[in-house]
C-alpha cells in the first residue's frame, strides 16, 4: 500500500457535507415549493412560465433559477399557500355526479357517440342492437315518465 493511498483514504473517512444555504439573499425553486405548500416541480414550472419573474436574479437559468428573497415574495407564496389550503367543496363520495354531470354535457355526449357511430349502426346484428336497446331504455323510459305517459316498456 503505498502512502497516497492511505492518505486518500484516511481523507475519504470525513464526510463531505455541502451547505448551499451559505448564500442568503435567494430562494431557490424548492424553497418556493415549500413555502407555497406545493412541489418544487410546481414551483419550477410556474417560475419557467415567468410567474415569478419580476423576483428572478440575473445570471441563474435551467434547472437553477435563483429569487430575491423579499418579503413581497415570501407574501405571494403566502397567499398561494393559503389558498391551496382553504376549504374545498366537498366531493361526493357516491358515483352521482360520475361521468356527465349535466343534461347539456349528456346531449353533447349522446352527439358525439352518434358521430362515432354514424350510419354503421345499420349493420348491427340482433344482439348488438338489443344491448344498446337495453342502454338506452332507462332514458327512454324517463323520457316517458317527463312527459306524463305510464307505458312501461316491453
Amino acid at each position: 500500500m503505498h502512502s497516497r493511498d492511505f492518505a486518500f483514504r484516511e481523507m475519504s473517512k470525513e464526510p463531505l457535507t455541502f451547505n448551499i444555504s451559505k448564500k442568503v439573499g435567494y430562494l431557490s425553486t424548492t424553497q418556493i415549493g415549500e413555502l407555497c405548500g406545493c412541489s418544487r416541480v410546481w414551483a419550477f414550472e410556474k417560475a419557467r412560465r415567468g410567474f415569478f419573474d419580476e423576483f428572478k436574479l440575473p445570471g441563474w437559468s435551467g434547472k437553477h433559477y435563483r429569487f430575491s428573497d423579499s418579503a413581497k415574495l415570501r407574501a405571494r407564496c403566502a397567499a398561494i399557500k393559503a389558498d391551496r389550503e382553504r376549504e374545498r367543496l366537498p366531493r361526493p363520495k357516491s358515483g352521482a355526479w360520475a361521468g356527465v354531470s349535466t343534461w347539456t354535457g349528456l346531449r353533447f355526449q349522446f352527439e358525439l357517440l352518434m358521430r362515432q357511430i354514424g350510419g354503421s349502426w345499420a349493420d348491427w346484428d340482433a344482439s348488438d342492437r338489443t344491448e344498446v336497446r337495453d342502454y338506452l331504455r332507462p332514458m327512454v323510459e324517463f323520457d316517458r315518465q317527463l312527459r306524463g305517459e305510464r307505458n312501461d316498456l316491453a
